[in-house]
């Protein structure tokens, strides 16, 4: 018998937070971390948010606790083992927690996890088969590819908290689609792209993917894509998820997809319907120029 639901239809989510993960990540990017706009999201987007935890160091990160605290998150201080090192015990703690509450709490019946540490990729594969939902949230760039792939539903940060047009708005954007020549470290400089290129995008990274022998899952993909264009967003493009994203694809002969388990394997179609920018170059993250062909 798998998990009831609440009175509403809707699941009860327990959050769980590994600050240092998340906030290592951020500094990378230099974007801060919005304790706010993620738990409203989570509450608009998942349901009812039963349970709320944050795992870290509250000492080096004490404003980013109280903002936490304030969200209804209960916090779990766990200082760092030694010092000048990032580690402490936030994986091993966070799964205690979850096995708990997964044995003790029938009525929660689906996870957040906000983490990208393959660390956890144990946990999650045992949530499911308790019949648990389990969802990740990571900053991009810093997501275990295996985390994302295992996962029922894979976010980056950055995308739930990004603000894009409507579904039915056009977005700015030239004719041809804009790479930084610096690669992924210039995100700031690359542009947005239209439908008709980020389509583009999607099939020149499965075939650079296949190119090198990778796999081409639909989190692989999406991290390659990502670094082939930082600028690109589901959400500035219209849609609510990257799988959203991918069936567009499939239904426009973009890409086939094939459903793998929990996850999803990206085939180039032989004849992509694309726009006119199909035809423009690429330059790939291996520095290789690729055209597509027109």
């Amino acid at each position: 018998m798998g998990p009831s639901l609440g009175s509403t239809g809707e699941r009860r989510w327990a959050v769980l937070l590994d600050l240092a993960n998340f906030a290592i990540g951020l500094e990378r990017t230099g974007r801060p971390f919005d304790a706010g706009a993620l738990v409203d999201i989570l509450k608009r987007e998942k349901g009812e948010l039963v349970l709320r935890q944050a795992y870290g160091d509250f000492d080096r990160y004490a404003t980013l606790g109280t903002a936490l605290r304030e969200r209804g998150f209960g916090l779990s201080h766990l200082p760092r083992l030694t010092r000048g090192s990032e580690k402490n015990h936030a994986d091993i703690q966070m799964v205690v927690d979850a096995m708990r509450v997964a044995f003790t709490s029938p009525h929660i019946d689906a996870f957040v996890l906000l983490s990208g540490d393959s660390d956890l990729l144990p946990l999650v594969q045992e949530l499911i088969r308790m019949g648990k939902r389990v969802d990740v949230v990571a900053v991009a760039g810093s997501a275990s590819a295996a985390l994302a792939a295992n996962c029922h539903q894979f976010d980056t940060y950055e995308d739930l908290l990004s603000v894009g047009p409507s579904a039915g708005e056009s977005l700015p954007g030239a004719a041809e689609p804009t790479l930084p020549e610096g690669g992924a470290g210039d995100s700031e400089a690359a542009a947005l792209p239209s439908l008709d290129q980020a389509l583009s995008f999607l099939r020149q990274s499965v075939l650079e993917l296949q190119d090198r022998g990778s796999n081409t899952l639909d989190s692989t993909v999406y991290d390659y894509l990502r670094l082939l264009n930082p600028a690109f967003s589901v959400r500035a493009l219209g849609f609510r998820r990257w799988r959203d994203f991918l069936e567009k694809a499939a239904e426009l002969g973009v890409v086939q997809v094939e459903p793998r388990g929990s996850n999803l394997v990206l085939i180039p179609a032989p004849a992509p319907a694309l726009g006119p920018s199909a035809s423009a170059v690429r330059r790939t993250r291996l520095g290789r120029i690729r055209r597509t062909a027109p």
